[in-house]
């Protein structure tokens, strides 16, 4: 059959095997079938003999595109050979469509089998899902219309949109009516309608129709009550709506598995939607906290307001932190690692700074980022400590900056002093001369 077909694959894999061996292949069954079908292997070796009968007339092979050994097609369509060309009676650009349903792979060749089209047959020998390829929709339900000859790839259809909807709904019937009797019926499924109806949405939109009219949806268990009445019942299995088509070859036990089976996975989506609940109600609850805390504070901010005895945590959000991080529910706080103290009010402050956009500006947001400037000077990192919700902005820092040098400014007092030194308590000073540059070997100059 290779050496018929000329499939040179098969016929090196042939040479490479010893006399006796078994080479590994592997294949789809409806591949083999159609590598193997007896017609087309007649008629191609009609074809070889006409062919070597006239040796002065050569096979005409496309001129647009070279033969290719690559494992996926040319980026054009596989019936009008063409990448793009105009939708009938518009000015607009078909798009190509990159086959990704099975549904329409089957359907191309069994209307190639139908039509005996070697030209078609020679392209979904593979499977033109993994081979990716591509075609117009026009020119695909032009092909695969049922009862219908092959009009022009060029020119479309004729029909208007209403005769065009019917005829690919009845062809999306005979594509759910195969389904259900080569999957259903053969291994014996439990397949709820829902399912069969979404099913049938994805053949049309697998033919290029993109809206679902309400009809279709609505006469699908009348139709297929019609068809299989004797090998399939419609039942409730649950007590809502849902209706299931159940094979009457099921046993009387397996029905009652698979009603177990909903259940219990109905009952996990419940619970775990119950779970979700509860967590955003939670979340709104801490939201609320937040936002009813005073976010308001004296400018330029006191050295008192950036202790950390002045921090006002919401008692739900330290409650929530304390919870996740150490997974106890009941708070005792003389038992509280100090470790988990500070992560505590260190996510705390965090979580009120962004809950609140920056209106309340914990002691960390204002702290941090004054240290990173002390120290390194770099706008960049007091930016990013910004951006991930760590500090203010450092426009902020500058602004605060000023406002402390107008108030010294504005005060009475000839030397400047911090406001957190008081009259009648001991201060310890330290100063340095190292601003006048003193360059000693011991530096015995300084003071």
């Amino acid at each position: 059959m290779a050496v018929i077909r000329k499939h040179q694959p098969l016929l090196d894999i042939v040479e490479t095997v010893s006399e006796g061996g078994i080479p590994e292949i592997y294949y789809h069954r409806k591949c083999r079938s159609i590598f193997t079908m007896k017609k087309l292997l007649e008629k191609i070796s009609q074809e070889t003999a006409a062919e070597n009968q006239q040796p002065g007339t050569a096979r005409r092979f496309s001129i647009r595109q070279a033969p290719s050994t690559s494992t996926t097609y040319e980026q054009i369509c596989i019936f009008c050979e063409k990448k793009s060309k105009y939708l009938k009676g518009t000015s607009n650009w078909e798009p190509l469509v990159q086959c990704l349903d099975l549904h329409a792979n089957n359907s191309i060749r069994k209307k190639a089998v139908e039509k005996n089209d070697s030209k078609i047959l020679a392209i979904v020998l593979c499977e033109i899902v993994a081979a990716e390829a591509c075609y117009h929709g026009s020119c695909y339900r032009s092909y695969t219309r049922p009862d219908k000859s092959c009009t022009e790839m060029s020119g479309g259809s004729d029909e208007s949109p209403e005769d065009e909807y019917a005829c690919q709904e009845s062809y999306t019937y005979q594509m759910l009516f195969d389904y259900i009797q080569s999957d259903v019926l053969e291994n014996e499924k439990v397949v709820g309608l829902s399912e069969m109806t979404e099913l049938l949405v994805s053949y049309l939109h697998s033919l290029g129709i993109k809206e679902c009219k309400p009809s279709t949806k609505k006469h699908i268990r009348r139709n297929r009550q019609a068809e299989f009445g004797n090998v399939l019942r419609f039942e409730n299995l649950l007590d809502n709506a849902s209706v299931f088509l159940i094979p009457v070859k099921l046993t009387p036990l397996q029905v009652p598995r698979y009603v177990t089976a909903l259940l219990l996975e109905k009952q996990d989506n419940m619970s775990q939607s119950s779970k979700i609940t509860n967590i955003q109600q939670a979340a709104i609850d801490i939201r609320e906290a937040i936002r009813s805390r005073d976010s308001r504070m004296s400018w330029p901010p006191r050295p008192s307001e950036l202790n950390k005895g002045t921090l006002d945590i919401p008692q739900e959000l330290t409650a929530f932190l304390y919870t996740l991080l150490t997974g106890n529910k009941e708070q005792s706080e003389g038992e509280c690692h100090p470790k988990v103290q500070r992560l505590i009010k260190s996510f705390a402050q965090d979580f009120m700074f962004g809950v609140s956009r920056g209106k309340i500006k914990p002691p960390k947001q204002i702290l941090l980022p004054y240290a990173v400037k002390t120290l390194t000077n770099n706008v960049e990192l007091i930016q990013m400590l910004n951006g991930c919700g760590q500090g203010i902005a450092y426009s902020q820092l500058e602004e605060i900056n000023t406002a402390l040098c107008l108030q010294k400014m504005a005060s009475k007092s000839e030397i400047p002093l911090p406001d957190n030194i008081l009259p009648h308590v001991s201060t310890t000073l330290a100063w340095d001369n190292i601003d006048r540059l003193v360059s000693s070997k011991w530096n015995s100059t300084a003071g």
